[in-house]
């Protein structure tokens, strides 16, 4: 049975310059907020004698250069979350040992060479920006001191004989109680093979159960149960502004980081993202939201920027931002057969940009599909955002034919403004930019309204025939004002 421990070294270091690659390359230092102590430090930052532990003034001390960023809180825990992410399609039993660790139980695997199967793993983790560490060997423990022997050159340690493994190690690689440590080195024993030397039963006799159990983590025989977890399926990216930027290409140059990031992620794990949610948080506390539905579920990055890089064009905001989310909904790649009488869309995502561009110029409410409300208001209708991917609605049932009644009925649309004199409470005269004439015969008024529990509505409907068989047409007046709604063809 093997274990495996994967590692984020410089954990806090990683997590803020997640966004940041170019700042590896300068005297840069992380801080807790918390302690104002130093968490992190770049190459040049502790080759100018910069240290762990440190505060930000001390260090500055040793380097005017030092730059100094606080720690990324939530980009940690999205870290966190992409470890776990990844090492769940490699194995079903998984424990968070603690925020930058992760243990694997590689029951079942058929590893053959593992340090061949370990290595193989890095470029997993390079492809998401991610600098991992990784420990194999017989027990949790034991996995767990070997990923902390792996250096940035040899990132990968395979224990294959415990206790050869063990015994140069201090004793300071095992969690021990001070009081033991200190009876320990009373004895002369400061290395986990010098304690293994020791009689077994005689160190639990005179030491207690405490020390029994360091024995067996020194001679790589102890054992301890998983605390499993699951992988919270949840792909978002986050960044926060040092300053507060007044232009949409930093937004852009960090969404194209985010986007690449994230179907990365979705192609490891074999998911395609649903859906977009992209958030700015703005300086007043606020929040700008929008959520962008992808018209055929995709991992193509290209695709994905292009929706986010339509929108920008458009977006105007009132405040500035000073942060970016972007999150993916992920779901299974759709298999579906086309069918036989039915064309389908070349690229359904051309499409939706097109759209997308339309709304900016006409703006949202003015572009969709028009979907009829229930009402007996007339040509009562709203527009919604076309929808892709979801199957055409069920055709009614079939009726019996039925014989039509009266003459049909072609509309105006838009309804054709007029002018119309009154004769004994009934329209006498009609005159509008199509039409002209007396009206010889009226049918009417047929009234209607609705919706009176709101603002409400109220109309009042005609039926006119003009002289000289000048045709048959549909008024309508509402809050005083006529219009010709249509005319009657025979």
């Amino acid at each position: 049975m093997l274990f495996c421990t994967l590692q984020l070294p410089q954990f806090h270091l990683q997590a803020a310059l997640r966004h940041r690659p170019e700042a590896w390359r300068k005297p840069l230092a992380v801080v807790d907020e918390t302690t104002s102590r130093l968490v992190g430090l770049t190459p040049l930052a502790a080759e100018a004698g910069v240290e762990i532990g440190m505060s930000p003034a001390q260090g500055a001390a040793r380097t005017p250069r030092l730059e100094i960023l606080p720690r990324a809180v939530d980009t940690e825990a999205s870290l966190s979350r992409i470890v776990l992410e990844i090492a769940g399609t490699l194995s079903a039993y998984l424990e968070a040992t603690a925020p930058d660790l992760c243990t694997l139980d590689l029951q079942g695997l058929t590893l053959g060479d593992p340090e061949a199967w370990a290595k193989n793993l890095l470029p997993r983790f390079e492809a998401v920006q991610l600098r991992i560490r990784a420990g194999v060997a017989q027990t949790p423990d034991l996995s767990l001191l070997a990923v902390h022997s792996t250096t940035p050159r040899e990132p990968v340690c395979v224990v294959r004989h415990s206790r050869a493994f063990l015994a140069p190690l201090p004793l300071t690689a095992v969690a021990c109680p001070e009081t033991i440590r200190t009876v320990l080195h009373d004895w002369g024993i400061t290395t986990l093979g010098g304690l293994t030397r020791l009689d077994k039963d005689e160190i639990a006799t005179r030491l207690g159960p405490e020390a029994l159990r360091l024995w067996e983590q020194a001679a790589g025989c102890s054992r301890r149960v998983l605390r499993l977890v699951r992988p919270v399926e949840r792909f978002e990216e986050t960044f926060d502004f040092d300053y507060e930027p007044d232009t949409a290409q930093p937004l852009l140059f960090l969404l194209r980081r985010f986007v690449d990031q994230l179907t990365a992620r979705l192609e490891g794990v074999g998911l395609v993202a649903e859906a977009l949610l992209l958030t700015l948080p703005l300086c007043d506390g606020s929040a700008y939201q929008r959520r962008f539905s992808i018209p055929s579920p995709t991992a193509n990055p290209e695709v994905l920027f292009r929706i986010l890089d339509t929108h920008f064009e458009s977006l105007r905001l009132e405040l500035a931002p000073v942060g970016l989310r972007l999150q993916a909904f992920p779901t299974r790649p759709h298999a579906q057969q086309e069918r036989l009488f039915e064309k389908a869309l070349r690229d359904p995502h051309r499409f939706a940009e097109t759209v997308a561009r339309l709304m900016a110029l006409a703006g949202n409410e003015n572009v969709g599909t028009p979907r009829l409300l229930p009402t007996h208001q007339p040509d009562a209708s709203v527009l919604e955002p076309p929808r892709f991917g979801e199957p055409p609605p069920a055709p009614p049932p079939p009726q019996e034919e039925e014989e039509p009644v009266g003459l049909p009925l072609r509309r105006f649309r838009p309804p054709l403004p007029a002018k119309v004199e009154l004769r004994e409470a009934r329209p006498g005269h009609l005159a509008c930019q199509a039409v002209r004439g007396t009206i010889v015969d009226t049918l009417g008024p047929y009234r209607l309204s609705g919706q009176w529990w709101e603002e409400g509505w109220s109309t009042e409907e005609w039926d006119v025939e003009l002289e000289g068989g000048g045709g048959l047409y549909r008024l309508s007046r509402s809050g005083g004002q006529w219009q010709v709604e249509g005319c009657y063809e025979r």
